[in-house]
């Protein structure tokens, strides 16, 4: 099975998962609040650098502004990597919720259906699903019986137990 960024095996374990999913949270967070920072800086030293061309040297003024406007775009280049961060780890965990709904229906599941367990809509749940399958984690069929959109990950399908050694029943 392929794994791509911001994609996790099917077969993880749960707890690695769960702190994976917080590791990427506290990383959008730390941006956030970085990205915060630098842009009230940047806002502040750029207010500052205004009256100091009136009351002081010019080449003062240029050099704070000069250093408000980095520091600005700076804070908003991480703000918005803070809410991208945010965003694919929601991904992930929805994946993982849609990944375990299909493990506990065979391997199978519609849109409706992971949508319905993992408590999203299922416009979200079918971009998801098919996010999926364009990773290369399933594929995607039609029910012969009713033409219902199927798709199925064999990842999650139920493996067979082998038998204990000596029992050959």
């Amino acid at each position: 099975m392929r794994e791509t960024e911001g994609d996790t095996d099917a077969g993880e374990s749960a707890p690695a998962s769960a702190a994976y999913a917080r590791g990427r949270q506290d990383a959008a967070r730390q941006a956030h609040a970085l990205g915060s920072t630098m842009a009230l800086q940047g806002a502040v030293l750029l207010m500052i650098s205004m009256p100091l061309v009136f009351i002081g040297s010019p080449v003062v003024s240029v050099a704070v502004g000069v250093a408000g406007a980095v520091s600005l775009a700076l804070g908003i280049r991480h703000f918005q990597r803070g809410r991208l961060l945010a965003e694919r780890s929601q991904q992930a965990e929805l994946e993982q919720l849609i990944l375990a709904a299909t493990s506990d229906c065979g391997g199978t599941i519609t849109a409706v259906q992971a949508a319905t367990r993992a408590g999203v809509s299922v416009a979200e749940a079918q971009e998801t699903l098919e996010r999926l399958v364009i990773h290369g984690h399933g594929d995607v069929s039609n029910d012969e019986s009713d033409g219902t959109i199927v798709y199925r990950f064999p990842s999650c399908e139920e493996r067979p137990r082998s038998l204990p050694v000596g029992d050959h029943t």
